[in-house]
């Protein structure tokens, strides 16, 4: 719980005794503040490290990220992750998730969505959970065609959609009104051997109100 007082004590000390931290020191101090939920703290140690021009790995940007999804900091999680691109850094498959996933959290779906595109653009392979966020995001606007995109290119991806993948396509497409689609996906559920979740249900119950 406290773990993230004792790092800042740790790294207080090293500077009076006149010792330079390293940035492996920093990623220490800055991650056991994220996970001890003190995401300002996070921040102002991203800004101590970079005021020493002591160069960001793609392990700090991870751990500040995290801060900022913690800390529901969209804005911040943009600034940060622009930064690693603008270091000529392409991030990971954590960094643009994380950054992905402070957005949604967040309700910012369009920038969710704009992340995701740069994401493939910076050559990061997104995975299930990478997926799930985006399909999440056009699901809570209606975006049934950006839905049903994302779920083909999670085939061609050769990742195997869940059912809250199918969930959120079938939830998009019933507020998107296309209600065709929805029932089509939803009788495809039991053809696949799964059980429709909750968005799922959502979905073909807003198709099924469409078309009364």
């Amino acid at each position: 719980g406290r773990r993230w007082a004792a790092a800042l004590e740790f790294l207080q000390q090293m500077q009076h005794e006149k010792v330079n931290p390293s940035v492996v020191t920093y990623n220490a101090a800055i991650s056991a503040c994220e996970k001890g939920k003190q995401w300002p703290l996070a921040l102002d140690l991203f800004n101590d490290l970079q005021e020493r021009i002591i160069d960001p790995t793609v392990v700090t940007y991870g751990a500040v990220l995290n801060a900022c999804r913690r800390g529901q900091q969209w804005k911040i999680a943009l600034e940060v992750n622009g930064d690693m691109t603008n270091r000529g850094k392409r991030g990971n498959l954590i960094t643009w998730t994380t950054a992905i996933h402070a957005c949604y959290a967040s309700g910012q779906t369009l920038l969710a969505l704009q992340l995701g595109g740069e994401m493939k653009a910076h050559q990061v392979q997104p995975d299930e959970k990478t997926y799930d966020l985006l399909l999440g995001a056009a699901a809570s606007k209606g975006y049934w065609k950006r839905a049903i995109t994302l779920l083909r290119k999670m085939k061609k991806d050769e990742l195997d959609p869940d059912i809250r993948a199918y969930g959120f396509v079938i939830s998009a497409c019933g507020k998107g009104g296309e209600c065709n689609l929805a029932k089509d996906l939803f009788d495809k559920l039991y053809d696949k051997c799964m059980d429709p979740n909750i968005a799922a249900f959502e979905g073909a119950i807003n198709a099924n109100l469409r078309t009364d």
